[in-house]
């Protein structure tokens, strides 16, 4: 009704005129890769970019090597693939407790008040070091987990073995921030299709054990870049919040100039 009342009104041609037409405007795909030329966000994409991978063949290969090992079904291929995902709904709640967690013990820390009604000016905040530092330990026992993954199928053990371990990878699968999620998943879908190309020709080459051995110790060599993130991330971030506020104040000038 009141859509209808609204309709029904006459219409004020002079102010009609003055209200200015919104441009319609398509939204650019390639904007969501911009945050990769951001070196603090450039770090994270690909350092979870190279857990996304390893954790991507894991799941590739499943239905093959579990035929070949148990000769399963397609169902119970199907079936085995419920551990994991498991593991994944588990994390996507718990990690985020843990982060949470760790965010207010870090500002009880450092004198910190948390504005939970206007947020919080994070410029003076190690919001780095309190996402981050959870990761290590979760991270540590997934790699652990990938290599007896791999040698526990090398070994061709009963299928509960690598049942649970498929449950604490998908456990340990740390998430994206939310920032960067459109560009994360472009990456990691690219990188993922490259890999599991060529998975194959390893697990023939290498054998299971040692396939998922090279991918676990990826992540191992990879692993300071988180480290380096910690420290020179807000260093990184202010750089990057001021060139945004200089790019905002000259675009404002050259508004006033226009204008004027």
């Amino acid at each position: 009704m009141d859509f209808i009342r609204h309709r029904r009104q006459p219409k004020d041609n002079s102010a009609s005129e003055c209200t200015p037409r919104r441009e319609l405007r398509f939204p650019n795909p390639l904007n969501a890769l911009r945050v990769v030329f951001e070196k603090d966000l450039a770090l994270l994409l690909f350092y979870n970019t190279m857990i996304y991978l390893v954790f991507i063949l894991i799941a590739a290969t499943l239905s093959t090597e579990f035929a070949e090992i148990y000769h399963l079904t397609d169902l119970q291929i199907g079936l085995c693939y419920l551990p994991y995902g498991l593991g994944c709904c588990v994390a996507a709640v718990l990690q985020g407790y843990i982060l949470d967690a760790n965010y207010r013990r870090i500002a009880r820390k450092i004198g910190f008040t948390i504005d939970k009604k206007r947020g919080d000016d994070l410029r003076e905040f190690p919001i780095e070091e309190a996402r981050l530092m959870p990761v290590y330990p979760l991270l540590s026992v997934g790699i652990a987990a990938v290599i007896c993954y791999g040698w526990v199928l090398h070994a061709e053990t009963n299928l509960a073995g690598p049942l649970v371990l498929l449950f604490v990878v998908g456990l340990t699968v740390t998430e994206a921030p939310a920032t960067a999620v459109a560009a994360n998943n472009l990456v990691r879908c690219l990188f993922g299709a490259a890999g599991t190309a060529f998975i194959e020709s390893m697990l023939r080459a290498l054998g299971r054990g040692w396939t998922y051995t090279f991918w676990a110790l990826v992540l191992v060599v990879f692993s300071p870049s988180m480290w380096i993130l910690t420290k020179k991330g807000p260093q990184w971030r202010e750089e990057r919040r001021i060139r945004k506020l200089e790019k905002s104040e000259k675009e404002a000038a050259a508004a006033a100039v226009e204008s004027s």
